[in-house]
């Protein structure tokens, strides 16, 4: 990453500061070989992935599971391919290394088609494609997890669906613009036609469709990444035309069912609608009663209404355009008797704006299903060659302009006394575009020649009025004709070819190179994770989609603590490579040279694996040091001296690394000394501290032991007054209750003694059971 950048800084510098370009293209090309090299150094496909993504294997999913996809997790995308591709490091991305990868990515899911991989079978396939991506692309909508889905998600399939369906778009929209436009028109009626809406529906959905795409690309990527591809601000511009084009082609009808007649005071009298204004036809005008009867038999009723028979007019005339053939398509209709104003008069047709948009909407469109041919090596070294031949020929066009603008204002001024005897030379805008013209070879010789008034010379306009200064003006035209003619037609037109030559050999010597980056742009495209279905499906929600909004919904509500919690998502995970060598250089080579061809062992991260990488590239240079630059070996003295050499470096400085490393022990040795007689004192202290502490803890320890003590009897003496003062109120509440008893059964003895004597009087019965009564009820 660091690389790239650098090799990034180098280029701007190389703009910026024009007299040190040669250094720095020079350590451009030192860096971008730096990793190369570093990729040469891989010895597996898991160093490979480790260094492109950071994750060495995929992880084995099970085959039912919701969320299993056959490729581009978060961990198994490439991040330091986007990088380079941004970054446009072309040797890096074209690295057979980088390439395996890819390769591997895009033919995820169906690797039997890595052995078709040939443009002739993407021609053949495309016209399959038309027939079955509509039906796999329902399949994924409707079932978004079975198997025929997980094909229809690999990259392949993604890119013949997309491919399918904008070749469909295009079909469709060509088709519905020049073969069904009357379809349109009549939506100007009343009752349009059922087959109008079906067209319309069909044609927004796929422009909705195309725009939503374009969105989750902003989105995602940003709008600064976004529109610094070329291809997305072809996009933009695409759909924007293709959108406004048919929506005027849908509003304008709609417009002409509410428009309004014309008012000879005022115009329309809603502002801003369309009014409709009767013109005459060539002939003789019709009189007012021819008029009033033919609105009268139009509207087929006594009181005409001309604002309904001109509305019919124009249904009319649609039906009547529809129901044309090729061969009377031209023929004036019978209801074309009227024509359409509107309001305020700056406003232009909309059916020509409507046109012109189409026009250069659909000239976009079909210009941007070029995105295929990357796919050939042929034919993206072609489309390569052209985008780098447009640049050229916007830098000579530069020359051009300076040139036109230098013998046009000399032939205008030349001309301008004789403006009136020339249709060429006239003037500024005429002069212009006639040396504009000759360019390309559609002038004559006879351009900067003066006409004859009647036969003779006029004088031109000046103060002396000489006949002799038109054929001067004249002969120096011929002249300033022929200059500019030369230098346009033979020397730009000559050096344009030169420089579109010398283009086109730089492609040429770079073909691989430049074809494998502009594929990898277009395999990248597709190995994103996005949207399975092509539009317009992809504006349809699936069961999926529907699934994850309703757990986005509920992870934000109270009951996102029910839900399972997910892991953080990580770019860079760990990665398996070899344990880290240590001991000396020999014994890491050995050690190296032992794991070249076992597995790899221990679990470590991407750093570790970049540190390995650096390692190897660092002991391949001291091998071509050895060897020579050539790759040649040179004789045994020689590398004896130069190993001698190399290993006497190496001892000297290991010494010097010795003596640095001793005096640093020895400092440090003595910092451990003084600190190990502070901390003897800091432990004697302690010792100290502790034993007063412990002392100081048995003494308060003593002493809660006696409060304790004196505590407890305290408590005892008063459970024993409380015990002695319950007891004697027990007592006398017993006395109390044993008295009343013996009061009691006196009475009741009393009361049995007056029952057993004779029966006194009835008042002295009533008496005596009355007093019976209340001893009774005392007791």
């Amino acid at each position: 990453m660091a690389a790239f950048h650098l090799s990034g800084k180098f280029r701007r510098l190389s703009e910026i500061e024009g007299e040190y370009k040669q250094i720095y293209n020079q350590l451009d090309h030192q860096v971008q070989n730096f990793t190369l090299a570093l990729l040469d150094q891989c010895q597996s496909s898991d160093e490979v992935k480790a260094v492109l993504s950071g994750k060495p294997k995929q992880t084995e999913e099970k085959p039912d599971s919701a969320d299993s996809e056959p490729y581009n997790k978060g961990g198994d995308i490439l991040p330091l391919v986007f990088t380079a591709l941004r970054m446009e490091q072309k040797k890096f991305v074209a690295h057979p290394q980088c390439q395996a990868q890819i390769g591997e990515m895009w033919y995820s899911g169906v690797p039997f088609l890595r052995y078709l991989n040939r443009f002739g079978y993407l021609m053949l396939a495309i016209p399959i494609g038309l027939i079955c991506c509509p039906c796999l692309s329902l399949a994924y909508l409707v079932s978004p997890w079975s198997k025929v889905s997980r094909i229809v998600n690999t990259p392949l399939m993604k890119f013949l669906s997309y491919t399918c369906s904008y070749l469909s778009f295009l079909m469709l929209i060509v088709v519905a613009k020049l073969y069904l436009r009357h379809y349109f028109d009549s939506l100007a009626c009343d009752h349009p036609e059922t087959w109008a809406y079906l067209i319309v529906t069909v044609i927004f959905m796929w422009i909705v469709g195309l725009i939503f795409e374009e969105c989750k690309q902003i989105f995602s990527a940003g709008a600064k990444d976004y529109f610094a591809s070329f291809w997305n601000i072809m996009d933009s511009i695409m759909l924007s035309l293709l959108l406004a084009s048919f929506v005027l082609e849908l509003v304008t009808p709609i417009r002409l069912n509410q428009a309004e007649p014309y008012d000879e005071g005022g115009g329309a009298t809603t502002p801003g609608a369309p009014v409709f204004q009767n013109y005459q036809p060539p002939g003789p005008a019709p009189n007012s009663s021819t008029m009033l009867s033919m609105l009268l038999q139009a509207s087929g009723s006594s009181t005409p209404s001309p604002l309904t028979h001109i509305r019919g007019m124009v249904c009319q005339q649609a039906r009547e355009a529809a129901a044309k053939s090729e061969s009377n398509f031209c023929i004036h209709p019978t209801g074309g008797d009227f024509e359409v104003v509107w309001e305020p008069a700056w406003v232009p047709d909309p059916q020509l704006l409507s046109d012109v948009l189409f026009s250069l909407g659909i000239i976009f469109s079909i210009s941007r299903f070029s995105f295929i041919m990357p796919a050939n090596e042929a034919l993206g070294c072609m489309l390569v060659s052209f985008r780098r031949t447009v640049s050229d020929i916007v830098k000579v066009f530069g020359m051009f302009i300076l040139l036109l603008l230098a013998f046009t204002c000399g032939i205008a001024a030349l001309y301008a006394p004789n403006r009136c005897l020339t249709d060429h030379f006239g003037s500024f805008s005429s002069t212009i575009s006639t040396l504009t013209w000759s360019m390309f070879g559609m002038g004559s010789v006879s351009v900067p020649s003066l006409n004859d008034y009647e036969g003779e010379n006029v004088p031109v306009y000046s103060l002396t009025n000489h006949p002799g200064k038109s054929t001067g003006a004249s002969t120096v035209g011929h002249y300033l004709y022929g200059i500019y003619v030369f230098c346009t037609m033979v020397v730009l037109l000559n050096l344009l070819i030169a420089v579109m030559s010398n283009t086109f050999q730089e492609v040429q010597d770079e073909r691989d190179v430049e074809w494998k980056f502009a594929r990898t742009e277009l395999w990248l495209t597709f190995i994103e994770p996005g949207t399975p279905v092509p539009p317009p499906f992809n504006i349809v929600p699936s069961p999926r989609h529907v699934w994850k909004l309703i757990m986005w919904m509920c992870r934000r509500s109270k009951f996102r603590h029910l839900l399972p919690h997910e892991g953080k998502k990580v770019r860079y995970v760990a990665v398996q490579v070899p344990e880290k060598p240590t001991g000396s250089d020999m014994e890491m080579q050995d050690m190296e040279d032992k794991s070249t061809d076992s597995s790899l062992e221990g679990r470590y991260t991407r750093n570790d694996v970049m540190c390995l990488l650096i390692r190897r590239y660092v002991r391949h240079l001291e091998r071509v040091k050895i060897e020579g630059e050539d790759g040649e070996k040179t004789s045994n003295e020689e590398m004896l001296r130069r190993l001698i050499e190399r290993m006497s470096s190496k001892v000297e400085k290991r010494l010097d690394d010795l003596q640095s490393k001793v005096f640093r022990l020895e400092s440090e040795v003595g910092v451990v000394r003084k600190d190990g007689l502070q901390s003897q004192e800091l432990n004697k202290d302690h010792f100290e501290k502790f034993i007063e502490f412990s002392g100081r803890k048995s003494s308060e320890a003593e002493r809660y032991a006696f409060l304790l003590d004196e505590a407890k009897l305290q408590i005892l003496a008063r459970m024993d007054s409380e015990r002695i003062q319950m007891e004697r109120v027990l007592e006398h509440r017993v006395g109390n209750l044993s008295r009343r008893v013996d009061e009691s059964s006196a009475s009741l003895a009393q009361q049995v003694e007056r029952l057993a004597r004779p029966a006194p009087s009835t008042s002295m019965n009533k008496y005596y059971e009355r007093g019976m009564y209340e001893g009774l009820v005392f007791s």
